[in-house]
Parts: C-alpha cells; structure tokens; sequence
C-alpha cells in the first residue's frame, strides 16, 4: 500500500512537470512507464521527408508558494512565473485584466465596465480620463500598488506584475523563437532563450500587461505599457489603453528571490544546528560582512547592541549588502520610478494650495511610528522584519565606527563599513543617491519607521559621499526615494506591542 501511495505521489508529480513544460511528451512516457514498471512505448519514426513534431521544454528553477519560477539569469535578479495568472500550464492564456483591476473579466467592449474609468470633454468631444486613486491623475504614481496588482491580489504578496523596465530586460536578455504550435497543442507562441544560462521561457500569443504608466500631455492621453508575444517580430514592449484585457505574467517581488528548488522545497536548511555554522560562514564569505543568524530567509547580524536590535546584512529588495535595493517614499510599500510630493501616497493638494495636506501621519491622528501595512520591511520581507525606529538609528550609528570604503569586497561599490564597538562584528551600507522628482540628492538615505515633526518629514539615516560622518537628526522628506535597511529582534512581536502597532 505505501508502495502503491508513493507511486502516485511520483504520478502526480511527473504530471505537473509536463503541464508546466519541463518535460517532453516523449520524456513524460518514459518516466511514467519506469514508476509504473512497464515498457515504455515506442517512439514511432516520421516517415522519410515527413517533418517530426519538435518538443521544447520551459525551465522550472524553484516555486514561490505552489507557482513555478524560471530564472533567466538577468541583471536585476528578477525571477519569473512559468505560466500566466490563471493559467495552469505554460501554454494557456489564463486570465484577462485591465490596468489596476484585480478581478478577471470576459468582457472589455464596455468602457463603463473599467473600475477607474471616468470622461472628461475636450472640444466637445468625450474621452475617457482613468481615475485610478493610485495613479499620477490623482496623486502622480506611475506604477500600481500592491493592493490594486492582480498578481499581488491573487498569488500572495510575493508577486507582483512587472514594469515596463522589466519587460524590456527581459527582452533584452533573451534570444526569442516563434513556435507556430507549441509540443502539439496548437498554440503559437515565442519561446525565450536566456543570453545568460540558457534556460527557458514560453509565452503564448498575446499582450501582456505592465504596471507602469506612459504619462500623456492630457488626462486622457495617459496609457500602459504593455509586452506584444506574435509573429514576425521579437516580443517588444509598447503602449496601450488601460482599459483593455491583458494577459499577465507575474514575477517574484524583489526581496523574495531566495531561491527554493524543485529538489529541495521540502527541506529546511536552517533546522540543523550543525548545518548552520556552515551556512552562517558560507554567508559570511558571500557577503563580506558579518553574518549572525537567518530570520525566516534574510540574514542579520548581531553588533551586540544594548535594545537587541539584529539588523539586516543588505537592504531591502537586495540581495547583497553592497547593492542598493530598492528605494521607497516613507509609507510606502512599493518602489516607483518618480519620487515627488505630487506623487506621494500619503499627501493631496487641493486647488490653489501651495502646501498638500498630509492625510495620515499626521497632527491629527497622531501616529508617530509606521503601521504594520505601511512598513516596507514588513510588508517586503514579512512579519519578522520591520523598519527601525529613530532610536535604534541612532543606536546603530552610536554603537559602532565608521569607515568610508571606495571598494567594498571588490564590488566597486562605495560606502560606509561600521564595526560594533561592542563585538567587532561589521556592517555595511552602500552609498546611492536618494532620489527627488527626476533629479538625485546628493546623499545617501536611509527612512527610519518614525515621522518627523511637523510631519512632512521623517526621522532617517543620511550620509555624503567619502564622508564617515552619519547625521541621524536632519528630517527626510517623506515624498523622497530612500533606502530601506530592516531590523528584526529575537521576539518581533514583542518589538511591535512596544511600538503600539
């Protein structure tokens, strides 16, 4: 019987490989007759001059959840889905959805049916003005936010729709195939071919949506950018209306790249104690800083601080510690690609104001720390990380020297290296320019979880260039494009009842 139990498991398994397209047809019988024990049927040769029916196999690198990965080996990390949302084989279509909608739909003939929609006239004509709350119309975003994301709202929040700088590199990083009929099933489709490693991704014929914005002169010229998969010509990326259906492929949001192999998703590598001594000195090595332990798949490292404070070895969306990861306003929980006041999630102007009004955080509700749900740490890296406060800021910067290295671990990246006064052990933070509008600041920040009186800032961590000096006092503009540097503790939610969120 239990012969017979795991017989099916490795059934079923061999099932879902083929359904995602890492295994040929001719693969799958081959396989499934050795479980089974029976001879495997026999190939049956084309007739001569005849074509045979080419098989391509897509990679699968790793799972996020039950959703299969490819890593494609691009600059950035980026690793992404095997099948489309909705889709539950690498060659299906899956769902359709509009821009900023996270509900699938049959139908977009009826503009009235867009959630965002709204008119607005121009010369006495009608034109349709998108309305998004989350867009540039109201408060100047350019991408979506994770609640209005469809692969976000549907897969967890380790996914999430790409931008359009992430369609254009995968574009750019593969070598692209047309297939008029995919493994025999009938559907057309590009096959991409990693530049880097060579591993696989096919998508069928169609458009695929972004969840970046092209601004228009007007209201109503504003459209997505989006990724065309069809014949003639390699997959590009160009825009197009928000309120048509798209395909969507998902990618795994950064800071959740840790990789979970096919081979090992069932194993804990951080349960033996034996085995972590390893890990923690392999880690140590990779990352040229110290490294003291693993919450949940992040490491952190333990300066011997009087709050018991562990900080994170990189910053959040990185995936080393000399990388920047990525930037954040304060409050906000995704990265975006124009940093303004405008844009701000947490400020509106209204007409002939000067000055927005601060909507939260503010005199009035008297928050002076993050919630949980605006926290970039927490919502990024889950419940066991979080931004620091003012206070372990200042910690930190109290606690240890600092050192300005133009080179850390032959990275050719600059910054500044701290090493705790209490127990040597080291720290490293990059030095990029935080950024404001289209322009960059020339320092390098860091948001603490705490706002700044009177509130149109907050407390944070800044530097200059060549310079060991941290300042810990001078307020950050909330609107600005920061780095985050998370924080954990040996018991976080006890961390969080002192906070009161």
């Amino acid at each position: 019987m239990a012969d017979m139990m795991e017989k099916l498991a490795q059934l079923a398994k061999l099932q879902e490989l083929k359904e995602m397209g890492a295994l040929t047809q001719s693969e799958f019988d081959q396989m499934k007759a050795s479980i089974i024990g029976i001879e495997a049927p026999k190939t049956t040769e084309a007739p001569d001059g005849a074509e045979t029916q080419k098989q391509y196999k897509v990679t699968v690198s790793g799972k996020k959840g039950d959703k299969s990965y490819v890593d494609l080996g691009l600059p950035s990390g980026r690793l992404w889905a095997t099948c489309n949302l909705g889709a539950e084989s690498v060659e299906k279509s899956g769902d359709f959805y509009a821009y900023g909608e996270t509900e699938a739909r049959e139908s977009f003939d009826d503009i009235d049916d867009y959630k965002w929609v709204e008119y607005r006239k121009y010369d006495g004509e009608k034109y349709l003005k998108c309305i998004y709350e989350n867009f540039r119309t109201v408060n100047g975003n350019e991408v979506l936010n994770q609640d209005d994301d469809a692969a976000a709202s549907n897969w967890g929040a380790m996914w999430r729709i790409p931008s359009s700088d992430d369609l254009n590199e995968l574009v750019d990083g593969c070598s692209w195939e047309w297939i008029e009929n995919f493994n025999g099933t009938g559907v057309s489709g590009q096959l991409g071919t990693s530049k880097s490693n060579g591993n696989t991704i096919f998508f069928p014929t169609g458009y695929y949506l972004s969840t970046t914005i092209r601004r228009g002169d007007r209201d109503d010229d504003d459209c997505l950018y989006l990724l065309e998969a069809s014949e003639d010509v390699d997959p590009q990326v160009y825009d197009s209306e928000l309120n048509e259906g798209y395909a969507v492929r998902a990618i795994v949001a950064m800071g959740n790249e840790c990789e979970e192999s096919e081979e090992n998703e069932d194993n804990d590598n951080f349960d033996e104690e034996e085995d972590l001594e390893d890990i923690i000195e392999y880690e140590e090595d990779e990352q040229g800083v110290s490294v003291s332990g693993f919450k949940d798949e992040y490491t952190y490292v333990d300066l011997g601080l009087e709050s018991g404070t562990l900080w994170a070895t990189y910053n959040v969306g990185a995936k080393s510690p000399e990388k920047s990861g990525d930037f954040f306003a304060w409050g906000e929980t995704n990265p975006k690609y124009r940093y303004t006041r405008e844009g701000y999630r947490w400020w509106v102007k209204n007409q002939n104001q000067i000055i927005p009004d601060v909507i939260k955080y503010n005199k009035k509700d008297k928050q002076r720390d993050l919630s949980q749900e605006d926290d970039a740490a927490s919502v990024n890296w889950g419940d066991n990380w979080m931004m620091p406060t003012a206070d372990q800021i200042r910690e930190l910067r109290n606690s240890c020297t600092w050192e300005w290295v133009d080179d850390f671990d032959d990275s050719g990246e600059s910054g500044l290296l701290g090493e705790s006064k209490k127990n040597g052990k080291t720290i490293f933070l990059p030095f990029y320019n935080s950024k404001d509008g289209d322009n960059e600041e020339k320092f390098s920040g860091y948001f603490s979880s705490s706002v700044y009186t009177p509130f149109d800032s907050a407390y944070g961590l800044r530097f200059d260039e060549c310079d060991d000096t941290i300042q810990t006092l001078l307020p950050l503009c909330r609107s600005f494009g920061c780095m985050v540097r998370a924080v954990t503790f040996e018991d976080p939610s006890e961390e969080r009842r002192k906070r009161g969120i």
